[in-house]
This record gives structure tokens, C-alpha cells and sequence, in this order.
């Protein structure tokens, strides 16, 4: 009997499952080969073991280096930093506010119950200790939140430079494939190799500097316009007319 030539059996395994023609199927794609290196089984997906679609691998490999990333902000923080962000999450929640609710109530009932019991009030009225507890907690929470505030910051503007340098990377790239189709075009004999101004423009990376040069120029003109149009408006109100 004649074997099957190996494009048939390549084909036959992509339309066949795999306990037809065992050992064709594909390799599994490299994020899933990570995945078993560090013991971390596929995705599954879905809350009772079903197998969902999976992400490309590019895309895995995205989300788990933003993932990286922020899990390396909080390894660099401090035990300090840990606590009050640990702190500050869990005032920040609703529940805070019903304790706090239940709290004051109670603080109210006994120091205007006890008295008419013939008990002396820990606090009586207007409350001087309450006062300065909610005082003294109320600049604590503040510069928790700062601090909490602060490190988040930190993360935000690491973001905020790696979109940048990511922009900038992309832009230079866009530029160098512009260059090699422009190229590509006038070295065609089936294209006109007519000079393109336009290509040849967009075919040069921006410089930074330039640009930012270019933003601030148009932000102080409009500031300008805006000052000679609120001058113009007030010199030609009905009060100031001559």
C-alpha cells in the first residue's frame, strides 16, 4: 500500500483531530511554552474549566509586561509606602464610612445617655475629645493620601514616558517603511519614479525637539489671540465707547 506524501499528512492533521493522526498536531504557541516553564497552566477561561478563546501570543506577552510592570513598582516600595498604600485602600471602601457612621453614633448616645442615667459623660456636650480625634484622624488620612497619591504618581509618569518613548520608536519606524517603499517604488519599472514631496517628508523622523518647539509656538499665539480678542471686547464695550 502507497504512504501518503508528507503534504498530505500535513494537511490531513490541520482538518483531522488528533486521535486520528497522533503527533501532527501544531506546537503550542511560545507564551504557552513559558507558561509550563514557570508552571503556570494555559489559559483555561470561563469560571467552570472551559476553555475559552485564547489571545495571540503577542498579546499575552503585551499584558503580561504592563502586568510586570506595575508588580515592579510596588516590589520597589518600601514596607512605609506598603502599609499606608494598604491603609489607604481599605479607608477608601464603603464599609469605612458605615463604621465611622456607627462609630459617632455610639460616641453621641453614650456621652448624652449617661447623664440622664446620673453617670458622669466621658465627653460631654460640645464634645472637646471627638473634636480633636476627628481632627488628628482627619490630617493622618491626609497625608496618607498624599502619600498614597504620591505613589501613584510615580507609576502614572512611568507610564506616561513609556508611551512616549513607544510613540517616538513607532513614528521613527513608520518613517524607515515609508523610506523603503518610496525606494522600492522609483527602483520599479511598472511605477513612475516621479519625486513624491510628500513621502519624501513623512519618509524623515520627527525630531522631538522641533515638535515640541512647534506646540509651545502655538500655544503662546493662541494665548496671545486670546488676550488681543478680550482686550479688543473691552475696549469696544457700550461702557468704554468715547
Amino acid at each position: 500500500m502507497q504512504r501518503p506524501s508528507s503534504s498530505t499528512r500535513s494537511r490531513a492533521g490541520a482538518q483531522c483531530p488528533p486521535d486520528i493522526f497522533p503527533g501532527m498536531m501544531p506546537p503550542a504557541p511560545p507564551i504557552w511554552n513559558a507558561r509550563r516553564r514557570r508552571g503556570v497552566p494555559p489559559q483555561q477561561g470561563g469560571p467552570h474549566g472551559v476553555r475559552g478563546p485564547v489571545a495571540p501570543p503577542h498579546v499575552e506577552e503585551t499584558v503580561a509586561a504592563i502586568a510586570e510592570l506595575h508588580a515592579a513598582h510596588y516590589r520597589e516600595a518600601g514596607a512605609l509606602q506598603r502599609f499606608v498604600s494598604a491603609a489607604t485602600a481599605a479607608v477608601s471602601r464603603p464599609r469605612t464610612l458605615a463604621v465611622i457612621a456607627v462609630a459617632l453614633a455610639a460616641w453621641l448616645v453614650i456621652n448624652l445617655g449617661l447623664p440622664a442615667f446620673g453617670q458622669p459623660a466621658p465627653d460631654p456636650f460640645p464634645f472637646h475629645i471627638l473634636a480633636a480625634v476627628a481632627s488628628t484622624l482627619d490630617l493622618f488620612l491626609a497625608a496618607m493620601i498624599l502619600v498614597a497619591q504620591r505613589h501613584e504618581d510615580e507609576l502614572a509618569d512611568r507610564r506616561d514616558q513609556l508611551t512616549l518613548e513607544i510613540a517616538i520608536l513607532s513614528e521613527q519606524k513608520t518613517a524607515k517603511i515609508i523610506a523603503l517603499l518610496e525606494a522600492f517604488r522609483r527602483n520599479d519599472p511598472h511605477q513612475s519614479d516621479a519625486r513624491d514631496e510628500a513621502a519624501e517628508a513623512l519618509a524623515e523622523p520627527s525630531d522631538p525637539h522641533a515638535v515640541l518647539g512647534a506646540i509651545e509656538a502655538a500655544h503662546g499665539q493662541a494665548a496671545q489671540g486670546g488676550e488681543k480678542s478680550g482686550s479688543e471686547a473691552r475696549r469696544s464695550a457700550p461702557g468704554n465707547a468715547s
